[in-house]
């Protein structure tokens, strides 16, 4: 008999002390079919010291065509020796609590929030909700939001942030608005559609709930003519084009000199290199082969080439090509990352969020489109996903205010073969040079 065992496998583990269990986690996913949506639930179950104190987590996200950000509802319950002792039962709207069974209290999420944040909104008259990912953050703060909040007559915003990033890139384009990050309002119904109004505050959600639900079913509208920038947000805000300009991130000379100091003890090229970004949410990943060729490719002819890696990125896949210098990479802040990007000779990457901020650099970009793997979001709208040639005309970049579309080049994966985007790649970088790897 072993003193201690850890067992894992695909579904959770087992823990146990001279043979007995003192700890097992289990969870289990599933999808129920709706007749104009779908349900997918979770289910966490731990058990402690053989089950005489387990909690078992159940979430239930129920996503529809009328509801684009979906309906979240959750049960947490406590069992002492098989008895029930304490229950949770949260949803978008309430919070409930029970013990042994006996309902205790109710708790009214927007109330709570209010009750929770209200004082520190006292010094402001428009609050600005920023609950969406880089691409759309970025181009709206790019683009639009100067020109919104003089239409709004804002006198002292106040920001409401709801991921970590976004701090950055506040501090990027309006460093002069302050801002706190409340990342629980994002499950708030009142605050998702693009206006509300409580007490002597008026909420703006700068990416609302209307945008999503005409900006998805586009995917599938294959006659209309519908750019996501160029259409979805000009219908939020209002705005006539000639009203609107470009504001270009504000890098702090602080950010420059850490960035150069991150990079120059790495030894990048900083006259020579390219800026890669080959990871994506919204598209599906790109062979590995491909970047690993083409950064041995590049190296080969004497081009520097920095890898971009956020935290959560797959960083196994690369560590090799880290352990052989055909690249380098270090961690950066989003500020320090468009600081390096524009110093590159060009930036090659995936169609990610972060390619919508770097076409403010200005510098020649490769992106690469494939297929998206958000299957559970497309089953709304048919059940198959749209073709990649669709994406691209959606999602293009080269649409984007103020680019230049002689230095943004564009890739279908559905239409070219990776050799051919390599290639392609290659003949505007090293024109004259070996384009293959010795056999």
């Amino acid at each position: 008999m072993k003193i201690f065992e850890n067992i894992k496998n695909e579904k959770g583990r087992t823990v146990k002390l001279f043979g007995w269990e003192i700890f097992a986690s289990e969870k289990r996913k599933a999808e129920e079919a709706k007749s104009d949506g779908f349900i997918t639930r979770q289910t966490i179950t731990k058990r402690f010291f053989g089950g005489i104190v387990q909690k078992v987590s159940q979430e239930a996200h129920i996503l529809s065509r009328g509801d684009i950000f979906g309906q979240m509802n959750g049960v947490k319950e406590t069992f002492f020796c098989g008895l029930p002792v304490i229950k949770k039962v949260r949803t978008n709207t309430h919070h409930k609590s029970y013990f042994f069974n006996r309902h205790i209290k109710t708790a009214d999420i927007q109330q709570r929030l209010w009750e929770k944040y209200a004082p520190r909104f006292n010094d402001y008259d428009d609050i600005y909700i920023l609950h969406t990912n880089m691409g759309e953050a970025s181009l709206v703060l790019a683009h639009r939001f100067n020109a919104y909040l003089a239409h709004n007559g804002s006198k002292n915003p106040l920001f409401i942030t709801t991921k970590k990033y976004h701090q950055d890139l506040l501090q990027m384009f309006v460093p002069e608005i302050p801002s706190i990050e409340i990342q629980e309002i994002a499950a708030c119904p009142i605050f998702q559609p693009r206006y509300t109004s409580l007490g002597h505050h008026r909420f703006f959600n700068l990416a609302p709930s209307e945008y999503w639900a005409a900006h998805l079913p586009r995917y599938f509208d294959t006659v209309y003519d519908y750019h996501f920038f160029e259409n979805g947000f000009k219908v939020i805000f209002g705005l006539k084009q000639e009203n609107t300009s470009c504001t270009f991130p504000r890098i702090l000379s602080s950010v420059q000199n850490s960035m150069l100091d991150k990079t120059g003890s790495m030894g990048l090229m900083l006259d020579n290199f390219v800026f890669l970004a080959p990871f994506a949410q919204t598209y599906a990943p790109y062979p590995t082969d491909f970047w690993l060729e083409l950064c041995r490719l590049l190296c080969k002819n004497g081009i520097d080439v920095f890898l971009n890696l956020a935290p959560s990125d797959p960083k196994e896949e690369y560590s090799e090509l880290l352990k052989q210098g055909l690249c380098k990479s270090c961690s950066l802040s989003l500020a320090e990352a468009y600081a390096l990007a524009k110093k590159s000779k060009s930036i090659i990457g995936l169609r990610s969020g972060l390619m919508d901020l770097f076409t403010l650099t200005q510098v020649p970009m490769y992106v690469i489109y494939t297929r998206t793997p958000w299957q559970r979001m497309w089953r709304l709208y048919g059940n198959v996903s749209p073709p990649t040639e669709r994406f691209i005309s959606i999602d293009t970049l080269v649409k984007m205010p103020g680019v230049n579309p002689g230095i943004m080049m564009e890739y279908n994966t559905e239409k070219m073969s990776s050799e051919e985007i390599r290639r392609n790649i290659l003949d505007a970088l090293i024109p004259e040079r070996e384009h293959t790897t010795p056999r």
